[in-house]
Order: C-alpha cells, then structure tokens, then sequence
C-alpha cells in the first residue's frame, strides 16, 4: 500500500551501469496496421529494447507478431476487455541477457498492466518495468498493482526503469501527479520530467 506507508524510503547505494542500452517507447494503439511505419521509426533509432503499450492483441496473435530484427520477450495481454497491454522486444543484436521477472496477473486488467525484465549488463542488473495504465482507471488500485510488481524485484541496488503510460500529467502539481511521485520514491525511483507527447 504504497501511497498510505508514511514511513521515509529505504535510502539503497544503486550500482550505476558502465553500460549504455538504447530503450524506446511507443504508445502503438492497435499495432497489426502498423508493422510499416514501426519498422521505420526502428531503422532509424535503432533501440534495443523496444516496449509497445496498447498493442491490443490476444496472447496468441502477439506470439506471432513479427517486427523484422527484432523479437518478442514477452508481454501482458487482456482477456476480458479490447485493446490495452503491454509487450517488450529487444533488438536481436543485443549482446545481454534478458529474462522475464514478472508479468502482472490477470486482476491487473484495466488497471495497472505490466512486464518486469531483468537485462544482465556488465556490471549490475538493470530492471525493466513496462507499464500501461488506463486514463479513468483508479490511481490508488493502479498504485498498489504497480507496488505489487515493482516488490518482486529481488534486489534494490540495481537500478530499476520504467518506461511506458501511466496517464498522470506531470506538467502540474496534481493530487495524483504528487501520490504517484510518493510512491515512486517508496522505491527510490524518481520520475522524469519528459516532453509530453501531447498537450490537450
């Protein structure tokens, strides 16, 4: 229960990594016509992993998606509802291991969905959260979910990433822009004041 634990973080010394990975995200929103204009933005920017929310396939069809060099590492897709989920590929050049900690369960549905990776670099583990949360869906349930996964990493020493939609706006001081940031900081993990996307 992260944004109801008042008691200060546990300060951990992160090992930083002597080793660049490129990562990229794309909010693809329905990803079967849209193998084309992908592989473009991939030829260009060449990431090595690559993590798509809103892919909006069924476990079968996104087993059999193909993005030409690139492969599938796994993926959190619906069973009761459209669109939505979340699927990671890395780049088949890339040199580290990459294995799967954790995909969210079924009950993350609508709520918070997500993927954990563990990628071996050359001096430290690097833990790779994918994530997806709706726009209406519940902060506080989407907050314990995330909290949920983000707990099965087994070590805290290792920097941890997480790339993807989460749908809190972080241009203004927001009741749930704040929860989200005290959250993140039960972990050590600070959110990044990126460009948004769009601006409505």
């Amino acid at each position: 229960q992260l944004q109801k634990n008042k008691t200060p973080p546990k300060q951990h010394k992160v090992t930083r990594p002597h080793q660049n990975i490129v990562m990229a995200h794309q909010n693809i929103d329905g990803i079967k016509n849209k193998i084309e204009r992908l592989t473009h933005f991939l030829h260009s920017h060449n990431p090595e992993i690559l993590i798509l929310t809103e892919h909006g396939l069924n476990s079968a069809n996104l087993e059999n998606i193909r993005i030409p060099e690139y492969e599938l590492i796994g993926g959190f897709t619906r069973t009761q509802h459209k669109k939505g989920g979340v699927a990671i590929f890395n780049n088949k050049n890339l040199k580290s291991k990459v294995s799967i900690v954790s995909i969210s369960d079924s009950t993350s549905e609508m709520i918070c969905e997500s993927i954990t990776l563990k990628i071996n670099l050359k001096n430290c583990f690097l833990y790779l959260v994918g994530v997806y949360r709706p726009p209406h869906s519940n902060l506080e349930n989407a907050i314990d979910t995330l909290s949920t996964e983000l707990d099965k990493i087994p070590n805290p020493n290792n920097p941890i990433v997480i790339m993807g939609d989460i749908n809190v706006d972080n241009l203004t001081d927001s009741q749930e822009s704040q929860s989200l940031m005290e959250a993140l900081e039960g972990f050590n993990i600070k959110r990044l004041k990126l460009t948004p996307t769009r601006i409505t």
